[in-house]
């Protein structure tokens, strides 16, 4: 039996031998495998941090690019605000200025028509000579006052005229 036994033993002792070299090879191939999909998996998260770094970055860039634009838009805006105000400030000095020249060119009228009034109304032309007449050097009388000065207004009945 000693023999039988140590037989057993040994057949025994290879079986579990070949059963741990099996388990040890299968073990090393699931190792290798889940060694290599880990590699995998650490790869693809590497490619996605990158991409993510990319964008951030991308968008940092899109960030500072539009901030950029903002700060131009607003500087031609405030230049064009500047622009508009010294414009209105120009206007109005030109308006107060046409309404000085109007005033004038009003004034300047009314003294014309004033003057015109005089001319017409003046003791100088009261008596005129016939000239060509049967008498010779007969004065002839003509109307003076109010009937020489219809159709001129007073300078107080004269409206003011404006054009633009």
């Amino acid at each position: 039996m000693g023999i039988l036994a140590a037989g057993a033993v040994g057949a025994v002792a290879a079986t579990v031998r070949y059963a741990l070299r099996e388990f040890d090879a299968r073990t090393r191939v699931q190792a290798r495998e889940e060694s290599e999909r880990q590699r995998r998996h650490d790869l693809a998260m590497q490619k996605r941090e990158i991409d993510l770094e990319m964008r951030e970055q991308a968008l940092a860039r899109g960030r500072a690019a539009a901030a950029v634009r903002i700060a131009s838009y607003m500087a031609s805006l405030d230049e064009a605000r500047n622009s508009n105000q010294a414009l209105r400030v120009r206007i109005s000095e030109l308006e107060t200025e046409i309404a000085e020249v109007n005033d004038e060119r009003n004034q300047l009228i009314v003294e014309e028509l004033v003057h015109a009034r005089e001319q017409f109304t003046s003791k100088g032309y009261g008596r005129l000579r016939a000239v060509g007449g049967g008498q010779g050097n007969a004065p002839v009388a003509l109307p003076r006052g109010r009937a020489a000065s219809i159709g001129h207004p007073e300078p107080e009945q004269l409206r003011r005229i404006d054009t633009p």
